[in-house]
Formats: structure tokens, sequence, C-alpha cells
């Protein structure tokens, strides 16, 4: 289930781990089940809004919305962006945004180019902060816009294994989901 973003705090981004600042349970079986003062370990993100993470020797999801909204991360953006209002960015693809934090409902804001303003959240994704890498095995076609596209032998950065079949990385210079089975480490 939804937990606001003051019910943890993210520790420290480099070890990935997050501290509950309160309890929070969930009937979905895939959710951790949070509680005050508990820290959840590896903690990646899953995909826009969602995160997982080990709590208590249990592998699962909770909601990006319980970190504290004041960590600051780097993100790049997936699409071009047109600012509507002043205190908005200008983002282009491939754009990396620093100092990002959460502003509101589907907004974060950051600083690009020494300038800090607002974005749709939607526009954008956290850079993994590991450096794997992974050669392809098969070719594989996307079946969603967040899925990679990748030919054998093509080299996949920024790795993330975000659970036992699927994973993140960066190929051709897209971002996505691709399945762990299609490729080996490097």
């Amino acid at each position: 289930g939804l937990v606001p973003q003051n019910y943890v705090k993210l520790i420290l981004m480099t070890t990935r781990t997050a501290t509950v600042l309160f309890g929070c349970e969930s009937e979905d079986p895939k959710d951790l089940q949070l509680v005050a003062g508990e820290v959840i370990k590896d903690v990646v993100e899953l995909g826009p809004g969602w995160m997982q993470g080990t709590l208590n020797n249990k592998t699962g999801r909770f909601p990006e919305a319980c970190i504290s909204p004041t960590t600051k991360r780097r993100r790049r953006a997936n699409f071009s962006y047109e600012p509507q209002q002043p205190d908005e960015l200008q983002l282009a693809h491939g754009d990396i945004i620093d100092d990002v934090q959460k502003v509101g409902k589907g907004w974060m804001q950051g600083t690009l180019k020494g300038e800090t303003g607002c974005f749709p959240t939607s526009y954008v994704h956290l850079i993994p902060d590991v450096d794997k890498s992974a050669r392809a095995l098969y070719d594989y076609q996307a079946e969603d816009e967040n899925e990679l596209t990748f030919d054998p032998d093509d080299i996949i950065t920024f790795v993330d294994e975000i659970d036992d079949g699927w994973w993140l990385g960066v190929c051709h210079g897209e971002y996505g989901m691709f399945p762990a089975n299609f490729v080996e480490l490097i």
C-alpha cells in the first residue's frame, strides 16, 4: 500500500539503506511490512513510484513515497520537457539533474546547468548508484515502453538486479527493464 513520504528517511543512498520512521502495513504479500525504527537494506528503484529492499530477511517492495522527500539523488531525463511555469526546468532527453527531491505529487525539484526548478516525475528516472555491466546473450525485443531492446553481444551498463527475473540497465542510450536470463554479467 501507499505510505506518506515522511514515514521513512534515507540514511545514506550510497549504502542504499533507509530507516522507517512510522509503521505501515500492507495486505499485498509482495510489500514489506514497515515498523518504525527498522532499517531497510539494499534499496533499489523498481520503476516509477516503487522501491525494493530487504527487511528482516524478506525482500519486498514499498512505495517510493516512503523515502524522505529531502533525499537528494541524481535523475536522467527520459524525455524533453518545456516549462509551463517560471519555476520549472527545461529538460532535454538525456540531461542529468542533480540534487533531486520530491516537492509534491508527481513533481520533483532539481538543479540542471546551475538552474534550480521543478519538473514532472514521469519525465525522469533514477540513475542507479551501481556500476555493473552485462553482455546480451540473445536478441530481446521490448514488449512495452519500460523495457530495453538489444541484440546479442550488446553491452548493458548500470545494471541493477531488481529481482530474480528482471533487471534494469542502459543500452543504446535507453534505460529500462530486461529479462535477467538473456544476459551475463561482465
